[in-house]
């Protein structure tokens, strides 16, 4: 290939790839939605602007956290555990903790979308009321097919450039077109790790399970004094500083009042 065609060929992919270089990422929420169904995700069909890549499932990215009381934490978290095998989910991360108050465990669980809303279901059943319970779903089924999109897009402008590479003769025009290449490489590589989170989101629900049990100390006499005290001993610091609140009050207005009533007191007599 001769130079001259080289400068004439190569600005022209130059512009197609700063154009489609630029990524933003645009994404719809859905807040407080009451609970996921995964009916949902079949309801629509979007294409690409080109017309030809289709998504033929809503991509929703599910979350959501439940918080209840038990009276047994080992029994709960074995029912947990149990309801995540049978859904073939898999455990994120687990804590527990325990104060004066309480003995807690959260786990956070990872379901397959598909199965998020009978694992919710499977794990109300033996709850007689949650303390609280969020499900959020987000729609990034615009941001997904953006992304395949463009994903396509380098990809040929990649094609392309290794074909113009091939018929090269000079080092200048070698090390140019390189150079071409490896920043396309660098944003395929960019937008196959979104693609590849998206994925991961929208597969999987994440829903995070805290559930507690009073700390039996709470019903002891023991406790019930120190609690009895430290409140005894609030009101007492309240009492205070609402003494010292009243300052002007106490310094200014009650002796205005004394002197007038002395006042009146010696016009009286």
């Amino acid at each position: 290939m001769k130079p001259v065609f080289l400068s004439f060929l190569l600005p022209l992919l130059m512009a197609n790839c700063s154009g489609g270089s630029k990524q933003e990422y645009a994404t719809e929420s859905v807040a407080a939605a009451p609970m996921y169904d995964g009916k949902m995700a079949s309801a629509d069909a979007a294409a690409a602007p080109n017309g030809e890549t289709k998504v033929t499932d809503r991509k929703l990215i599910v979350t959501g956290n439940v918080r209840f009381r038990t009276s047994d934490l080992k029994k709960t978290q074995t029912e947990v555990l149990g309801l995540v095998e049978k859904y073939k989910g898999y455990i994120a991360s687990q804590n527990e903790s325990n104060s004066d108050y309480s003995l807690e465990q959260t786990i956070e669980v990872r379901i397959p979308s598909k199965d998020f809303t009978p694992f919710l279901s499977a794990l109300s059943k033996n709850i007689d009321q949650f303390d609280s319970k969020n499900i959020n779903t987000q729609d990034v089924t615009e941001e997904y097919i953006d992304v395949e999109a463009r994903l396509k897009t380098k990809k040929e402008l990649e094609v392309r450039y290794q074909q113009i590479l091939g018929k090269a003769n000079s080092v200048k025009d070698i090390m140019e077109v390189e150079a071409q290449l490896n920043g396309i490489r660098s944003e395929i590589e960019s937008i196959e790790g979104r693609l590849k989170y998206l994925n991961n989101q929208t597969g999987y629900s994440t829903l995070t399970i805290n559930f507690y049990k009073l700390s039996t100390q709470m019903h002891g006499f023991g406790f019930r004094f120190g609690e009895e005290f430290k409140q005894g001993w609030n009101a007492f610091i309240t009492f205070l500083l609402a003494i010292v609140r009243l300052w002007p009050f106490l310094f200014i207005v009650l002796p205005f009042i004394l002197l007038v009533r002395r006042w009146w007191k010696k016009r009286r007599s």
